[in-house]
């Protein structure tokens, strides 16, 4: 940001006297603005996961998408909506930690929620590819199918897989 701002004031000293260089120095600053904003817009509430079109495409094999996990919360809301039972369990796959998402919830929801090991089997894999840039698709777990995911942009950013024979209660 220091260095972009730098370089604009640079710009700006060379440009500021000439109408037409002013013009279109200023045209490109409000279109970049713009586009950020439009993105802004669009992937909210997970704008903290943006990547310029250097960054290229399949952002999961070069970048930690959703490194502090705040897609989390979505997935795990999902969870406890659609699924009653007293006791839901999941497993991460990756290095996220669901641990600081689930005192988002109110008591009562939180103490639904059971983090498993693979020992256990449990109800629903949940990623967001931190570590983990493979992803979780119900071809690499059988036995599990699609439930829920979230994108920003064209990349998944959160996915959960829900065990296809998973009782009313584990």
């Amino acid at each position: 940001l220091l260095v972009a701002t730098g370089g604009a004031v640079a710009i700006w000293r060379h440009v500021r006297h000439a109408r037409t260089l002013r013009i279109a120095f200023l045209g490109c600053i409000a279109l970049a603005l713009s586009c950020n904003v439009a993105w802004t817009v669009r992937a909210h509430p997970l704008q903290n996961v943006y990547f310029n079109v250097l960054a290229g495409s399949n952002w999961k094999e070069n970048f930690d998408l959703d490194y502090w996990g705040l897609s989390n919360r979505d997935a795990l809301r999902a969870i406890l909506e659609a699924d009653k039972s007293p006791l839901i369990t999941i497993k991460v796959i990756g290095m996220t930690s669901l641990e600081p998402t689930t005192r988002a919830f109110p008591p009562s929801e939180a103490e639904r929620l059971l983090l498993v090991d693979w020992v256990e089997r449990p109800r629903y894999l949940l990623t967001n590819y931190r570590g983990e840039p493979k992803g979780i698709d119900a071809r690499r777990f059988p036995g599990y199918a699609p439930f829920y995911e979230r994108k920003v942009g064209k990349e998944v950013v959160v996915n959960v897989l829900k065990r296809v024979e998973a009782a009313t209660e584990d």
